[in-house]
């Protein structure tokens, strides 16, 4: 699941705000075991160092900012 928002423009584009699970926040930070699937192990391991920024558990449930992820990974504007 995720949470989407609509920018303005010429096109309209959608942009992921937030993921949910930590399926997703694998995906979206590209922990993968060998055959491209996500790795749940490795990312629940980073999830509970907070080794994720953005990362933050709502509930029981694992949710990631993605601007601010990539905002502390590869420093975009985001």
């Amino acid at each position: 699941m995720d949470v989407s928002r609509e920018t303005k423009g010429t096109e309209m584009e959608k942009e992921i705000e937030v993921v949910y699970g930590v399926e997703a926040i694998a995906r979206a930070t590209d922990t993968l075991d060998d055959e491209g699937r996500p790795d749940r192990r490795r990312t629940y391991y980073k999830l509970e160092k907070k080794y994720v920024p953005g990362a933050r558990k709502l509930g029981g449930t694992w949710t990631l900012s993605i601007p601010t992820y990539r905002r502390a990974m590869h420093g975009d504007t985001a």
